[in-house]
């Protein structure tokens, strides 16, 4: 793909600071357009809509998973491996465990809807509670 297409980005910068953008990855190894919003959404979440972006992440899985009959098999090998995607992108911690549990649901390994559901359930709540403890401690409210 063209370097110089993903060095524009229209509305914010959130994805120009990723090594691999989700577009990349998911046109590289052809995966289907519900794979690529729920890479999309978690990878983005923490630097542009935070819960917003994983409620519509977790939205998609209900949808791909009602229309996953119509989606061709994907057996082939990945071009751009999904630990590569993460290192390069410094993504960390449950962020890069929920996108090696996509890599598997997406390509029908041994992942469950329902246990991709429950994955990003967990980074709804981490980051729910995130936001919880940042306003306790808020200049705000300790009167600061």
């Amino acid at each position: 793909m063209s370097e110089s297409v993903l060095k524009n980005q229209v509305g914010g910068n959130h994805y120009l600071v990723l090594a691999i953008q989700p577009f990349e990855f998911a046109l590289t190894n052809s995966w289907d357009a519900a794979a690529f919003s729920i890479l999309k959404y978690i990878t983005r979440h923490r630097n542009k809509n935070g819960i917003e972006d994983l409620r519509k992440a977790r939205h998609i899985v209900e949808i791909r998973q009602k229309f996953i009959q119509f989606i061709p098999g994907r057996w082939t090998k990945l071009t751009i491996p999904m630990q590569h995607y993460i290192d390069v992108n410094k993504i960390e911690n449950s962020d890069a465990i929920a996108l090696q549990v996509l890599d598997k649901w997406v390509t029908r390994r041994t992942v469950t809807h329902q246990f991709m559901l429950e994955v990003i359930d967990v980074l709804i709540a981490e980051t729910e509670n995130h936001i919880r403890n940042d306003s306790l401690y808020s200049g705000h409210e300790l009167g600061i």
